[in-house]
C-alpha cells in the first residue's frame, strides 16, 4: 500500500488528492501530529533551525513512513533541505507540490493596492540532486 506522509503547512487540496492518488497510486496520507505540524507551520527564523524540530520530524518520519514511500515536503527551508536529505539516504521518496500562479491586481480609489495571488496545484514533482538525478 502506498503512502504519503505530509510535511508541509496546510491541508491537501482536492485536487492534490486526486493527483497524490492518480499519479502515484497513493492510498493513505499520514498528517504530522498536531503539536508537530504546528511547529512546522511556525518556524521562528532566530537563531538556527530548531533541532527539536527536525528530530522529531525524522522521528514521525521513521516510525509512519517505510522505504518506497511518498513524504510530501514543502516548507522553511532549511527544515526542507535537512527532511529531504534523510529521505534521501532512507529510501523514501520526497516530493513538492508545483502550482500555476496568478496575480492581479486592482487600484483603489484612494490608491491603495489589493494584490491577489491564485494558487492551483499542477503536479508533485521529485527533489533533484545535484547531478539531477531524483533523490
Amino acid at each position: 500500500m502506498m503512502k504519503m506522509a505530509l510535511c508541509f503547512s496546510h491541508n491537501l487540496t482536492e485536487d492534490q488528492i486526486r493527483d497524490a492518488r492518480t499519479n502515484l497510486g497513493i492510498e493513505e496520507f499520514i498528517a504530522m501530529p498536531e503539536t508537530l505540524a504546528a511547529a512546522w507551520e511556525q518556524v521562528s527564523p532566530e537563531p538556527d533551525v530548531p533541532a527539536d524540530t527536525l528530530t522529531f520530524t525524522l522521528a514521525f518520519l521513521q516510525q509512519a513512513t517505510s522505504a518506497g514511500d511518498y513524504v510530501l515536503v514543502q516548507g522553511e527551508f532549511g527544515l526542507t533541505w535537512a527532511v529531504v536529505d534523510w529521505c534521501s539516504r532512507n529510501g523514501r521518496l520526497p516530493v513538492y507540490s508545483t502550482t500555476r500562479r496568478d496575480y492581479s491586481y486592482d487600484t483603489a480609489a484612494d490608491g491603495t493596492v489589493r494584490n491577489t495571488h491564485t494558487f492551483r496545484h499542477v503536479r508533485f514533482r521529485r527533489y533533484f540532486n545535484g547531478e539531477g538525478e531524483p533523490v
